[in-house]
């Protein structure tokens, strides 16, 4: 086949993947063994069961969301330990069937909240694992927890995965929710902010922050149930709703919050602002100037006080004449936007 259409790709598709000893394991590494065996995709399932298994507790719930991820590791790992066993490399990984309820489940399940959650937790899941692709399990369309993570996903996912919530210190297997921060390659002033919340009784506030910057547009969207009351079991009723909440945001200090059961998505598009807006509202008025007297030192005098840094507009490590010449220049006065040109 290869030689009449060299693009194809062959692999083999997993079952029951555990170990090299059981299971499709044995299948695994009986080819991994074989280096004139072409292996250059492997499909896996998945499939996963906790969230069926502890459905109307609450409390166990938001457990088998949380442990989503690592069950995640248990089923690509192995294959990952197989191939490199072998010395085998260049090959990528395909969850060629998944559903984080699992295919069998009823449709109550299967509309869920908590399959809706899940689905966007177990994509990003895939992400961060490096897995190239997966297939949902069956018809999305005709559930519509799945429909609402989808056409989430599809609008604001992007295609970069910038921050976890791990990163920013919640250890995934003690917080019940999750945090991901994404944007699209080649865009950097349009950023995607995704809120998971387990719990299906309290909300969750987290403070964010961003770099310097002036927001043009800030949208905030729910998937639940629009008047409240979204709970992990609710399988009808739920959409996508969404409110401006430009006025007001601050960049530098923000509550995001995630209602229970529920998935939020914060949208942002950004400016940049220069070194000289100090405060941060798109222009370069008497209140940024009374900031930069404040750091002024003198030539040879160095700044050093991190409120200052910005101040420092020559670039050397003092605040004299030559950066005040600088400030001047980028002065607009209130409400006119900052010229573009003024320091970054």
């Amino acid at each position: 086949m290869k030689a009449v259409d060299p693009s194809l790709k062959f692999g083999p598709c997993l079952m029951t993947m555990t170990d090299g000893s059981s299971g499709s394991g044995l299948w695994m590494s009986a080819l991994a063994a074989d280096p004139d065996a072409p292996i250059e995709f492997i499909g896996y399932h998945p499939y996963y069961g906790a969230i069926k298994s502890t459905w109307g507790s609450y409390d166990d719930m938001a457990t088998a969301l949380r442990d989503c991820k690592d069950f995640m590791s248990t089923k690509s790992d192995p294959i990952r330990n197989i191939m490199d066993s072998y010395g085998r490399s260049n090959y990528e990984l395909v969850a060629s069937e998944w559903n984080p309820v699992s295919w069998d489940a009823p449709g109550i399940m299967q509309s869920s909240m908590a399959n809706a959650i899940c689905i966007v937790e177990t994509c990003f899941s895939f992400v961060e694992d490096g897995v190239l692709a997966g297939t949902f399990w069956e018809q999305p369309q005709t559930k519509v927890g799945p429909t609402g993570a989808f056409t989430g996903m599809v609008s604001d996912m992007g295609d970069v995965l910038v921050a976890t919530s791990e990163q920013m210190g919640y250890d995934y297997n003690n917080a019940n929710f999750r945090i991901y921060v994404t944007k699209n390659a080649g865009d950097d002033w349009k950023i995607m902010i995704w809120g998971l919340n387990f719990d299906s009784i309290n909300p969750v506030t987290v403070n964010l922050g961003l770099a310097p910057s002036y927001v043009t547009s800030a949208t905030l969207k729910r998937y639940g149930k629009p008047a409240g009351g979204t709970t992990l079991t609710t399988s009808s009723g739920m959409s996508w709703a969404q409110q401006d909440v430009t006025a007001g945001l601050n960049t530098a200090d923000f509550p995001f919050t995630m209602q229970p059961a529920e998935i939020t998505v914060l949208v942002l598009q950004l400016a940049p602002t220069s070194k000289v807006d100090h405060d941060r509202d798109n222009d370069v008025d008497m209140d940024d100037f009374s900031w930069f007297q404040n750091c002024l030192t003198g030539p040879y005098v160095a700044q050093n006080d991190a409120n200052c840094i910005d101040a420092r507009l020559d670039v050397d490590s003092d605040v004299d004449q030559a950066d005040m010449d600088k400030f001047l220049s980028c002065l607009t006065g209130p409400e006119i936007p900052a010229d573009p040109d003024c320091p970054q």
